[in-house]
């Protein structure tokens, strides 16, 4: 716990949450329950499951309601929501529970008993202290909550009354503010982590009280290190309250000690070695799934919590995952890799389509634009009806659209034909990072999701690389045939070996595992379809800790793998003459570095090296400190990947500038250094913020592929530009600023102030 000030400022306000940390609202929501219409489909011992999952939805919904900007809502209208949707979810219908049955049930929110420790403690306190409610929801719920518990509030703040949700940090200065109460005269008492957390950044003392029913999957070791002050308030014993005369200073102030040791006269829990955390864990977890847990990983220290269902993916054996992540990881590289295969096949196209090269290069341009676009749509349908549908249709659809392509005409055809492959081709590019989350837990994701980034990677290098050879022997309709032949067996796969990743722990599952995984095609999340969840990524643009790693990474992507791959042809070809063939060659940069003395696989050696080390990094530090660090700090290894992208781009630039007519290897050594660093800086940004945001990984992968894709879009028409008119050399220059302006020095900001920025937008 942090120290105090040795002068605190006189607290005179004493802000607390309502619904469970003052008041119990399980003991009257499990009976609302029991008293409801009794069904085959809600067996009595299913009904405190019903409870928490209801409290647990409403969270949720309030969580994204308010991450999309949304008006503060009456809870009323959440609880009827949130319960119509865990009915459905359950086979309960509207002729089992009608309308009044429901609304009765979301009425029971409305009398709630508090705590039998909180009445008299209240009583004390308000005697020296403005004692206010400050907590989500609608005055109403308020009014009727003090009339059924009795608590002797002053004054009642509602999320509702005030027009912000907790935890934005405008609700706790505005009713500061109401009060005229500066933030240090003021106590937060809450027995939600993240509520405290929030008013810490405002500048309140922070009191954290564990109910039995809230933060069942909190960290409290982590916990006791967030807050001030941290109080068993399990065992209902009025003595936890803090006692303000025994905390008096020489000056008369009330203060809050840091460690209080064993002679104080309140329960506190001090810091707990991992095996107590593992008990901590224990009690929080059913008997049977706490030994699923145990027989199957060996401990309950997981992130996030498995449940006891053979069917959950993080459950599944480690062969089974590492083939899901490998189809998913090939499946992103086809999509980048058929947008750049037809690069070393403009010239030969261009001849038989009777178009310009310019126009010809249009089919990748377009295939990048369709690419950064399409996975808005295919995310809120892969979250309803599951990845595995999706990717059977991606890779069918996308075969025969190739199909077309081979056999289009003229340019139009071929045109239309691409944009539809790129449509059905770029579901994994936006939902890859959602499969990593679904697949692996927090501790080994940076490797894991260092596979997928790492093939979006290679994909635009290998395309012209490989492709180079078959339009050199063949034709480029040979292309097509082969991407025709991929899709397929990529079909093949999916259908033999990929079970269904999207698993909602919140529902019942009753099909047996193999079911779940291979036989599911109908709806999985029965939440419905809103306009709203096709823009709802886009909206993401309001999170520093995502849209800076999001526009740091797609520069650095830009430089190091975009400009590379559209500029090679472009700037080989006529200085030496290089058919398609020995153009693909060229993009062996990418993908292999050369000189003199060694050979290196630079993508993937980025790979190699970022993704572990930065899990390193971020588990050592974790054995360091006893809890899971910060975000932030996975960043420091970002820097090796800055460092390099730009060193490789200066020797890339340089030595382009110093060979004439005779060729030699020396750019493409910096090409493959800058592809390395490439590598390294997508694995840790992505890494990163989807650790920040990890409920959002989905949204997070369908933004970053929006940014990345339009700034490749951009790029290509202004880079001639660049060159033409500041020259190889001046574009070093142009280049290395950028990178520096828009993509380091933007991350060195968010490693300062990112944790700090995370709270105020969680």
């Amino acid at each position: 716990m942090s120290a105090v000030s040795t002068s605190p400022a006189v607290p005179k306000a004493i802000v607390f949450d309502l619904m469970g940390t003052c008041v119990d609202w399980y003991s009257s929501i499990l009976p609302a329950l029991e008293s409801a219409p009794s069904i085959p489909a809600l067996p009595s011992e299913s009904l405190p499951k019903l409870a928490i999952d209801w409290r647990a939805g409403f969270f949720k919904e309030t969580r994204m309601r308010r991450e999309a900007s949304q008006p503060v809502e009456d809870i009323d209208a959440t609880h009827r929501r949130v319960l119509n949707w865990l009915l459905l979810a359950r086979g309960v219908t509207p002729t089992h529970w009608n309308d009044g049955v429901r609304n009765k049930l979301v009425g029971a929110w409305h009398e709630q008993r508090g705590w039998s420790d909180v009445a008299s403690a209240l009583e004390r306190l308000k005697q020296k202290y403005f004692i206010v409610v400050l907590a989500n929801g609608s005055t109403r719920l308020q009014l009727d909550l003090m009339k059924s518990s009795n608590l002797p509030f002053h004054t009642l703040f509602s999320s509702q009354l005030l027009g912000k949700t907790k935890p934005d940090v405008e609700i706790y200065t505005k009713a500061l503010e109401l009060m005229q109460v500066a933030p240090s005269e003021a106590i937060m008492v809450a027995a939600h982590a993240y509520d405290l957390r929030a008013a810490k950044t405002v500048g309140m003392k922070t009191i954290y009280v564990q109910r039995t029913t809230e933060d069942l999957t909190e960290d409290m070791d982590q916990v006791r290190d967030d807050v001030d002050f941290f109080i068993d308030g399990t065992s209902g014993d009025e003595k936890w309250f803090p006692n303000m005369e025994e905390a008096k200073t020489d000056h008369e102030h009330y203060e809050l000690t840091s460690v209080p040791t064993a002679t104080t006269p309140y329960a506190i829990a001090h810091h707990q070695d991992h095996a107590a955390h593992e008990n901590d864990l224990a009690s929080h977890i059913p008997a049977a799934h706490r030994g699923y847990l145990q027989r199957r990983h060996g401990t309950l220290d997981l992130e996030p919590l498995p449940s006891a269902d053979e069917a959950d993916p993080l459950n599944w054996p480690a062969w089974k995952k590492t083939i899901s992540l490998v189809l998913v990881a090939f499946h992103a590289y086809m999509a980048i890799f058929i947008a750049a295969s037809t690069i070393p096949a403009y010239l030969p196209m261009s001849q038989e389509l009777h178009v310009s090269l310019p126009r010809v290069s249009y089919l990748t341009s377009a295939q990048i634009v369709v690419l950064g676009v399409s996975p808005l749509f295919w995310k809120p349908i892969s979250n309803r009806y599951g990845r595995r549908p999706i990717f059977l249709i991606s890779t069918f659809c996308s075969a025969i659209c190739n199909i077309g392509c081979a056999e289009s005409p003229n340019y139009g055809a071929t045109m239309v034909c691409r944009i539809l492959e790129a449509f059905f081709i770029s579901p994994p590019i936006g939902i890859g990072t959602a499969v990593v989350t679904e697949l692996f837990f927090e501790r080994e994701r940076a490797q894991k999701m260092g596979i997928w980034t790492l093939m979006v990677t290679l994909g635009p290098a290998s395309g012209p690389f490989l492709m180079g050879f078959v339009t050199y022997h063949k034709s480029w309709h040979w292309i097509y045939w082969i991407l025709v032949v991929t899709n397929a067996v990529q079909f093949l796969l999916y259908a033999l070996f990929f079970p269904e990743t999207l698993y909602l722990r919140a529902r019942p599952h009753h099909k047996s595992a193999f079911q779940q995984e291979y036989l599911t095609f109908s709806r999985i999340d029965p939440e419905p379809l809103h306009f709203y969840d096709f823009y709802q990524p886009i909206l993401l643009a309001g999170k520093a800790s995502i849209v800076i790693p999001a526009v740091s990474y797609s520069i650095v992507f830009a430089f190091a793998g975009v400009l590379n791959t559209v500029e090679i042809p472009q700037l080989f070809a006529p200085t030496f003459g290089f058919n398609p063939q020995e153009i693909g060659l060229q993009f062996i940069g990418l993908i292999v570095g050369t000189n003199e003395s060694f050979h290196w696989i630079s993508s993937v050696l980025g790979e190699l090296l970022g993704g572990p080390i930065s899990d390193l990094t971020m588990n050592r530090r974790a054995r360091s400190l006893g809890h899971r660090p910060v975000p932030e700090y996975r960043l420091w290894s970002s820097y090796i990947g800055f460092l390099t992208a730009i060193v490789g781009q200066v020797v890339f630039f340089i030595q382009l500038n110093n060979i004439q007519k005779q060729y030699n290897v020396t750019p493409i050594i910096g090409v493959g250094i800058a592809s390395f660093g490439n590598q390294v800086v997508t694995t840790v940004l992505v890494t990163y913020a989807v650790d920040s945001h990890s409920s959002l990984s989905a949204s997070i992968g369908v933004f970053i592929t929006l940014v990345r894709q339009t700034w490749s879009f951009i790029g290509p028409f202004w880079y001639p530009y660049m060159f033409e008119s500041a020259g190889l050399k001046g574009s070093i220059g142009v280049v290395v600023a950028i990178i520096i302006v828009v993509a380091v020095l933007p991350v060195v900001l968010l490693q300062w102030k990112g944790s700090e920025w995370r709270e105020k937008t969680k």
